[in-house]
């Protein structure tokens, strides 16, 4: 599905997108997947409920895709449930309805690759590419996750499957990866979030008011209180800009202990963004809820 908005976009821009997302985890997946279904060059094929590292962790996250889904007054069949828990080997054991719909989109026929946007673990995308190799070969992974090269480190997504991040790392597939010092730059004022979100509609209320619990909770302290980071917004920034003098390619890396690159998987490069446009993504973000508040979004 996508939405129509009231200008136009070339056709043949149109591209196709998975969204795997843990959105009860934090108040950045709701922006994100919100300016995806906003965005009338993205075909939202699926969007899949990810675990974040805690048993009942995946039913959370798919009761948020589900609750802002109903919001925007779409159903929630495009909605496929991940694994409920980090990878645990090489043996597939980890697929489910969100590793098959991988599998099912990126190998359709179609000539367009399909981008598959992580906002997590890795765990879906690596039991996918388990199930049907030539995954690899029909898609793009974008993934917002890791820490810097050459060095690598612990990292929040990163560290709910690092096996899964491994299987990735060797499968050959194209990566794009967003590390945790570029998804930082995604950086926005409350009081901002505050003028911009309050009173332009139901979405942009939910969005807002995700923030403001997160931020009174006591795993926010290491925060300021008075800012927020969109990271996961950059998954989709890159894709409506394609930042084109803003990535490096480094070799796909081995995780090691403590999350370490720990050298070369030996299959491929990954291309990692340096830095984004916030303020061009941010904008886009508040542009697409001040729109479809007004009605100039319809669901197609």
């Amino acid at each position: 599905m996508h939405f129509v908005a009231g200008y136009d976009i070339p056709s043949q821009k149109r591209i196709r997108v998975v969204i795997s997302s843990d959105m009860a985890n934090e108040a950045d997946d709701h922006a994100a997947v919100a300016e995806a279904l906003l965005s009338p060059s993205f075909e939202i094929e699926a969007l899949l409920a990810a675990h974040f590292g805690r048993p009942g962790s995946r039913d959370e996250s798919r009761q948020e895709i589900s609750r802002l889904l109903e919001l925007f007054g779409i159903g929630d069949d495009i909605v496929f449930d991940g694994a409920d828990m980090a990878f645990s080997g090489s043996n597939g054991s980890n697929s489910s309805p969100a590793s098959h719909r991988i599998a099912s989109e990126a190998l359709k026929d179609d000539e367009r690759k399909l981008f598959i946007l992580a906002l997590g673990p890795l765990t879906d995308i690596a039991a996918a590419l388990l199930e049907e190799p030539a995954v690899a070969k029909k898609s793009t992974l974008v993934w917002v996750g890791g820490e810097s090269y050459p060095d690598g480190g612990w990292e929040y997504n990163l560290a709910n499957d690092p096996a899964a991040a491994n299987i990735v790392f060797s499968s050959g597939m194209e990566i794009w990866q967003i590390p945790r010092k570029t998804y930082a730059m995604m950086a926005v004022g409350i009081a901002e979030l505050y003028v911009r979100l309050h009173g332009h509609g139901a979405v942009s209320a939910f969005i807002l008011d995700r923030v403001l619990e997160w931020n009174m909770l006591p795993s926010g302290t290491y925060r300021s209180g008075e800012a927020w980071t969109f990271g996961d917004s950059s998954a989709v920034g890159v894709l409506i800009y394609p930042h084109p003098y803003d990535w490096k390619v480094w070799p796909a890396p081995v995780v090691g202990k403590d999350l370490w690159y720990v050298g070369s998987s030996g299959k491929g490069n990954v291309r990692v963004l340096e830095r984004i446009d916030s303020r061009l993504v941010l904008e886009d973000l508040f542009s697409k809820l001040s729109l479809a508040a007004s009605g100039h979004f319809v669901p197609s």
